[in-house]
């Protein structure tokens, strides 16, 4: 029984002792500055789809890349806590893959100080992301021309949009695009008629609208001289006061 005790006071003493050189060995200064350096760190996320097979189901999920970091940092990802240290970064990068799946969510990376940093476990940043919807409708050739209605936008949740709907909703969007085309077509032949009545009158007048057209220009150009001999002699007159 007393072997037992000593074991484990021993074992307290350890864990208490080594708490208390860890806290010591982490000054307020030195977590400071690691808090700064955490904050160089960068990240940005990529889609990423799945296809399982014997499912028609698309799946996806994202990839979250980080960048700035070195082997002072490991990090806790996603609702799970999942690890990842600097072992699995190549060139200063980490890829953390099937953490972060489906989207419409915030997530979470939690930074800490690694064994070889002076703040060991310590947490020196949390990077809060929130990952878009993907709606996987968007890429079917029923929304080629509709990408403007929200049923063809990527990041539209369609989680519970079942196949029916979603082409009743195309339907919709093809019957406003009609409405909007029916109504810009009178428009258009309002203003396609008054060119070709004009040109149709033009043609058919021509022993009238011709000579009328000659003496217009020959007008325009009578006054173009007038007016263009007016101020070469005006010119004249000021080059001579001076």
């Amino acid at each position: 029984m007393k072997k037992r005790l000593s074991c484990l006071f021993i074992l307290l003493g350890v864990i208490f002792f080594g708490v208390n050189v860890h806290a010591a060995s982490c000054s307020a200064e030195e977590l400071k500055n690691m808090k700064l350096e955490a904050q160089n760190i960068e990240f940005k996320y990529e889609l990423v789809l799945k296809n399982y097979a014997n499912s028609a189901d698309e799946d996806y999920g994202y990839d979250v890349i980080l960048t700035g970091i070195n082997d002072r940092f490991y990090f806790l990802a996603g609702n799970y806590d999942y690890l990842v240290d600097y072992s699995k970064a190549v060139d200063g990068s980490i890829t953390i893959s099937n953490v972060f799946n489906d989207g419409g969510y915030k997530s979470k990376i939690k930074v800490y100080g690694s064994s070889k940093s002076e703040c060991k476990d310590e947490l020196v940043r949390t990077i809060y992301i929130t990952f878009p919807y993907y709606n996987s409708y968007s890429t079917r050739k029923e929304c080629k021309g509709l990408e403007e209605y929200k049923i063809c936008q990527k990041t539209t949740n369609t989680t519970n949009i079942k196949e029916q709907q979603f082409l009743e909703q195309i339907e919709n969007a093809k019957k406003i695009e009609k409405s909007k085309k029916e109504k810009q077509e009178p428009k258009q032949k309002e203003e396609k008629n008054i060119f070709v009545e004009f040109f149709n009158y033009y043609s058919k007048n021509k022993i009238y609208t011709i000579p009328l057209t000659i003496a217009l220009v020959v007008i325009v150009v009578v006054i173009a001289f007038m007016i263009s001999k007016k101020k070469k002699k005006q010119i004249k007159i000021d080059l001579k006061e001076v």
